[in-house]
């Protein structure tokens, strides 16, 4: 179902809209906070918070990386987190 939620991919000179856009798509799936770094990762020897936040980030680092281009791809190559990949997307094309 996740997958179906596509928009236009970031290609640098729409990053605007593309970000308007997947930042409705992330609220659907109450994933902003993930995306915006206001959910910490907790301890993984919290078990069941931590796999809460973990399951919530994959699908929030998946839903990026269907929707940014090839040309893209290293701006979040090392990214560990969704966080990650949002504020160094956002350093790219917002500097």
């Amino acid at each position: 179902v996740v997958s179906t939620y596509r928009v236009d991919v970031l290609k640098g000179e729409n990053w605007l809209a593309w970000k308007t856009r997947m930042d409705c798509i992330l609220h659907l799936f109450d994933l902003s906070e993930y995306v915006e770094g206001q959910v910490q990762k907790p301890d993984p020897e919290n078990t069941n918070a931590y796999e809460t936040w973990r399951r919530h980030d994959n699908i929030a680092r998946f839903l990026i990386l269907i929707n940014i281009s090839d040309e893209e791809m290293p701006h979040i190559y090392e990214s560990s987190t969704a966080a990650d990949m949002w504020r160094n997307l956002s350093a790219v094309h917002e500097a």
